[in-house]
């Protein structure tokens, strides 16, 4: 359970773009999103640590599985960025040279057509 919430708490950011990796923004550009994901973290342990709450949601306290919750999101965000690596490095490439094609045949109609 902390793990599905810690990884979906980091989605939301690495989902700020598509492209720029999460280090490169402020934490706090966007206000709500902060707020949410703070809201989140601090509410997660109440659910795992308060007896009568974590009876609704049958959790019990956790202790050494932290190290898994924390291993699981640095492996998470090392493979988020290295998505967004590729992206940045491959499609990125592919993007340029689809523009550069694009203006070549636009400037090449432009002189067919000024020649007429």
């Amino acid at each position: 359970f902390a793990t599905l919430c810690i990884l979906i708490l980091m989605h939301a950011y690495n989902c700020r773009d598509a492209r720029e990796s999460v280090f490169k923004s402020k934490l706090t550009d966007n206000p709500w999103l902060f707020w949410s994901f703070s809201f989140g973290v601090v509410t997660l342990f109440p659910v795992i640590y308060v007896t009568w709450i974590g009876h609704i949601f049958q959790h019990t306290a956790i202790s050494w599985e932290w190290g898994l919750v924390f291993g699981a999101a640095v492996i998470f965000e090392f493979g988020y960025e290295m998505y967004k690596l590729f992206k940045r490095r491959v499609w990125f490439a592919e993007d340029t040279k689809r523009l550069r094609r694009n203006l070549a045949a636009n400037r090449a109609r432009e002189l067919g057509e000024c020649s007429q």
